[in-house]
């Protein structure tokens, strides 16, 4: 995330979560069928990080 996005604590989980919607819909995954927490959309992103790291991606996708 960019500094902006992480001026606060409430404001960087916020935008984990518009982040991870992206990654959803970019993945064609199902949508999840509640609302997604922070917690999940922090662990999505770092799925997306980590299959960077170990070139299963060769880049972040598009958000």
């Amino acid at each position: 995330m960019l500094p902006r996005q992480q001026t606060s604590g409430e404001k960087a989980k916020k935008e984990a979560v518009q982040m991870a919607r992206k990654v959803i819909d970019w993945s064609g995954a199902s949508r999840p069928k509640g609302p997604l927490r922070h917690d999940a959309a922090e662990a999505i992103l770092l799925g997306v990080h980590a299959a960077i790291s170990v070139a299963l991606l060769d880049a972040m996708p598009s958000l």
